[in-house]
């Protein structure tokens, strides 16, 4: 796929999605990688909007025709049963807003780490249990955003907050661990618009979206 249809798709789609994407794609690109893995890929938009010099793998539970992009390499696995590749493959591997999907959330990181090569960089996505917005929800007495209240509502298994995002990754041995979070959710309130302004600009473990950054030994 083209980058300017991929971006045409991303264009469609709520304001903080856009964000996510721009977030990992500037993670991904700014390491210079010859081979990249989006682990939970979906429809294979992220890798479609890296550069084409990228060698692109996607994996997914699901059937997918990745907008045609001919370019991506693509498995259909559960990872629930390890990554189907063999060990110190990828340059980078990517996963978003699937850990927590995840019921061994432990395997799943060991399994990214394994098919890192050393130096490589380990990028996660996840809702932030920290975001701030819960906060105004659980005083008022509400359910917390993204906190699943019934069977098959979204599939979440876990929940993180930057801080046990953090020790996940320094249980398994990653090195140059970091934490930052983007993004809101979508309202119509003017003060709650410019609440998260604030937040996004000065309070970076806070916001909807957390990402955890990490390499491989």
């Amino acid at each position: 796929m083209k980058l300017t249809k991929a971006k045409g798709i991303l264009d469609k789609k709520r304001p903080y999605v856009r964000k996510r994407f721009f977030k990992s794609r500037s993670l991904i690109l700014e390491t210079k990688p010859k081979i990249v893995l989006d682990v939970g890929c979906g429809d294979g938009l992220l890798l479609s909007l890296c550069d084409d010099e990228i060698e692109k793998h996607g994996l997914d539970i699901s059937d997918n025709n990745l907008n045609n992009d001919k370019a991506i390499i693509y498995k259909k696995h559960d990872v629930s049963e390890g990554l189907p590749y063999e060990n110190a493959k990828f340059d980078v591997v990517h996963s978003s807003e699937l850990i927590e999907h995840v019921k061994d959330t432990i395997f799943f990181i060991k399994e990214c780490k394994r098919v890192l090569k050393p130096g490589g960089r380990m990028i996660i996505s996840t809702p932030n249990l920290h975001y701030w917005r819960n906060i105004i929800e659980w005083f008022n007495g509400n359910q917390f955003f993204f906190v699943d209240y019934h069977d098959a509502q979204e599939g979440h298994v876990r929940y993180f907050c930057p801080k046990t995002l953090y020790e996940l990754a320094s249980k398994e041995k990653l090195i140059n661990i970091t934490t930052t979070t983007i993004g809101d959710w979508g309202t119509k309130s003017i003060v709650m618009m410019a609440m998260a302004k604030i937040f996004e600009k000065f309070f970076k473990q806070k916001n909807l979206i957390l990402f955890m950054v990490a390499n491989k030994k």
